[in-house]
């Protein structure tokens, strides 16, 4: 094997190896501040979602003021985790942050130049981590989730276009 070569893929082992390490970095400091800052309108969306999953209808027995996307998020946590403790239906927003890191490291930039990729998806997983109570959003807000989906559609269908590349899924 030549040693650019050699180097290339130890470069690229170890790129991957820091947005493992990311991911799991990230996984610690949102448990970390999983309790931290209640806000009313999260408790409203986590609660809403708790009574669908029970059963209820939203806008018909169940009343909201806000766009459903946090209730359904809300209510796929409610249908799966063990208990009502709102860290779980926090779990929500890092698993979102956390495919948008797969989208950067995985997608067109890192279809490119693997090693960069990896690196980015790291570096934003480390900036949203670190952010993350700044902006509230470690929080299961509507915002929190139409952010994430939004730089998501941006990551897989504009950003090929300057790499000149069709857009694609990952």
């Amino acid at each position: 094997m030549s040693s650019a070569l050699a180097n290339a893929v130890r470069l690229r082992r170890a790129a991957l190896l820091v947005f493992v390490a990311a991911i799991v970095l990230s996984g610690w400091r949102f448990y970390r501040i999983r309790n931290y800052f209640d806000f009313c309108d999260e408790a409203a969306e986590t609660t809403s979602g708790w009574l669908v999953s029970n059963g209820e209808t939203l806008y018909g027995s169940v009343f909201s003021h806000h766009m459903p996307l946090a209730v359904i998020v809300s209510h796929l946590v409610a249908s799966v985790s063990p208990t009502d403790h709102p860290a779980h239906f926090r779990a929500a927003p890092w698993s979102a942050y956390v495919l948008i890191a797969l989208a950067i490291a995985f997608g067109p930039c890192g279809r490119r130049r693997p090693a960069a990729g990896a690196l980015a998806g790291a570096a934003f997983l480390a900036v949203a981590s670190l952010l993350a109570p700044l902006l509230w959003a470690q929080l299961a807000l509507n915002d929190v989730f139409w952010g994430a989906a939004f730089a998501m559609f941006l990551l897989l269908l504009p950003l090929p276009l300057l790499f000149g590349e069709t857009p694609r899924p990952i």
